[in-house]
């Protein structure tokens, strides 16, 4: 399944969308973190993310620190 994440800052950056797809929240974490990483949005090189499919939002640190929250949405393929 594909979804978008809406992040009102990730880092120093503001308003922004990125698509991820996945069947499971890791699998959705992990397409995210693929995404920042490819963006590079975070300088840290400690980067993690975390999804809640449930709650449809997702977290991500760099290091011990927040680095951003998101909003999910699914996407039609």
């Amino acid at each position: 399944m594909k979804y978008r994440a809406t992040f009102s800052h990730l880092g120093r950056s503001h308003d922004l969308i990125i698509d991820a797809e996945g069947e499971t929240a890791e699998g959705i974490a992990g397409s995210l973190y693929f995404g920042i990483k490819r963006g590079r949005y975070l300088v840290s090189k400690d980067v993690q993310v975390v999804v809640d499919l449930d709650e449809l939002k997702g977290w991500v640190y760099a290091g011990f620190h927040s680095a951003g929250t998101c909003t999910l949405e699914a996407v039609p393929m």
